[in-house]
């Protein structure tokens, strides 16, 4: 499997699960953590949300979050985080997860299964391979990462603020979804960022490439 993630893929997982976050949130189901306007420090080199990194197990993510307003097993799901009724493309996040790094999956796939874990402005993928938590997407308010790039900032920021290595380019998820701009970036082995929207509506860190 490659590293390398193109968009797309799973809609019918993905439209099933839209429809499950579109009911759950008509429901006024509760959540940790709530939306607010503090700074929420994203540290690059070791990124985190409330407590929960890349590698965590499920179990650790539910320890730390709380019970899910949404969690199920699907491939193909869409990372919305739960509550959001805006289509993906108005987030700048794929319209579809991508796959977990190709050296943690099993010899026999059948025995891999991937969780979505989404509560109201945090949605996490989580494989049951040896990767665990392989990708989360935020779209909190006072969300910004530790080079000061964060939610409501221009991609122009986050180009000044990572230079080079940053990727940018116009999301192509096919004909289903509409395009929108995006910035990723390769911030070591297994880590990469990802901003989406210009204005920046969404930050995303995986340890597999996202667009």
């Amino acid at each position: 499997m490659s590293d390398r993630f193109r968009l797309g893929g799973g809609r019918w997982a993905a439209f099933v699960v839209l429809i499950a976050i579109l009911s759950l949130g008509a429901c006024g189901a509760g959540s940790r953590p709530r939306r607010s306007n503090a700074t929420i420090v994203l540290n690059d080199a070791h990124p985190s949300f409330r407590g929960v990194s890349l590698g965590d197990t499920h179990a650790q993510v539910l320890a730390r979050l709380g019970k899910a307003p949404l969690d199920t097993a699907a491939y193909g799901v869409l990372t919305l985080p739960f509550g959001v009724n805006d289509p993906t493309d108005e987030l700048g996040l794929p319209a579809t997860g991508p796959s977990p790094p190709s050296s943690t999956l099993p010899l026999l796939k059948r025995l891999h299964t991937i969780r979505t874990v989404a509560y109201r402005n945090v949605v996490f993928l989580v494989s049951s391979t040896r990767a665990g938590v392989y990708y989360f997407g935020i779209t909190a308010s006072g969300a910004r990462t530790s080079r000061g790039v964060g939610i409501g900032d221009s991609l122009a920021r986050a180009r000044a603020a990572y230079g080079q290595i940053l990727h940018c380019a116009t999301a192509d998820q096919g004909t289903e979804y509409p395009q929108f701009p995006y910035c990723g970036a390769r911030l070591g082995r297994h880590l990469y960022i990802y901003f989406g929207q210009d204005p920046i509506r969404s930050i995303a860190f995986a340890s597999t490439w996202l667009p």
